[in-house]
């Protein structure tokens, strides 16, 4: 696997389910992450509360906020009013292209990989501390 990182991202239900079903193929954001990650670790909020998969990046998109809903808008599982609020006063938006979503036989809890709290949005967590609980 390339890369010494991989992104942990807090998505909320039902888009964390309908990534690792394979039908969401953009996950949208507000800034893209600043080092180099080929995965991202799926940390699925209330009620599950621990990570349930991963996803590989495709690619991610930065474009003007008008440009990402015109490409994501049928593979986002988002509103036109949700986008417009999440992207409200924002030039650029940023969004993860998905490929090769799976889920884990068991959740993992965060502390498996010495991680005290979720993201807010995202964090970086190296290959090192999750190469004994996840094969890619």
């Amino acid at each position: 696997m390339g890369g010494n990182n991989l992104l942990l991202l807090s998505i909320r239900r039902p888009y964390s389910r309908l990534i690792i079903a394979g039908k969401k193929k953009y996950e949208l954001r507000k800034r893209p992450p600043r080092l180099d990650c080929k995965y991202v670790l799926i940390y699925e909020t209330y009620p599950t509360k621990a990570i349930i998969g991963y996803f590989e990046i495709n690619r991610i998109l930065i474009k003007d906020v008008e440009k990402i809903w015109n490409i994501t808008k049928d593979k986002s599982y988002v509103t036109k009013d949700f986008f417009e609020q999440y992207y409200k006063n924002k030039n650029n938006g940023v969004a993860f292209e998905i490929r090769n979503s799976k889920s884990f036989d068991k959740p993992i809890a965060l502390s498996e990989l010495g991680v005290e709290r979720a993201p807010q949005d995202f964090m970086y967590v190296e290959n090192k501390r999750i190469s004994d609980l996840i094969e890619f």
